[in-house]
């Protein structure tokens, strides 16, 4: 009897994701993220005062807001138009979803994109898209 050849299953890094959109690694495609910026800010009010030191009050916490750039290259596996079509259908619903990376979640309530910067880099000289640069911001929702 012959021996089963087992296969090979692609070694694909997943580095965490948010919703349906997978920050991966993997030999053949690169879909991460870089330069994230984590915001929480504090709601104040503050009163003056006739010939004393204005009075501050706690009004509550705004929701988070979390920042981070993607970067989509033919180089790196990636069709950047499609890539940016996808985050697009994704953002246009609206939905609030948890952003895990390494297993952990980031925020302490589910994430929305608020915006999405896209910078086209990169074009061949048939006016193909090569490379994208992409800043994503989300809000939390709660």
């Amino acid at each position: 009897m012959a021996k089963k050849k087992k296969k090979k299953k692609k070694k694909i890094s997943k580095l965490g994701k948010w919703g349906s959109l997978s920050f991966i690694v993997s030999r053949n495609k690169i879909r991460t993220f870089s330069g994230m910026k984590w915001n929480s800010s504090y709601n104040f009010e503050v009163k003056e005062r006739k010939k004393k030191v204005s009075k501050v009050t706690f009004k509550g916490i705004a929701p988070d807001e979390i920042s981070f750039n993607m970067r989509f290259s033919v180089f790196a596996g990636m069709k950047p138009l499609k890539e940016m079509a996808k985050l697009d259908k994704v953002a246009r619903k609206g939905k609030a979803k948890r952003l895990i990376i390494g297993g952990k979640k980031y925020g302490k309530n589910p994430l929305a994109i608020t915006k999405i910067t896209r910078e086209l880099q990169y074009f061949d000289n048939k006016g193909n898209l090569w490379v994208a640069e992409v800043q994503i911001d989300m809000t939390e929702k709660v």
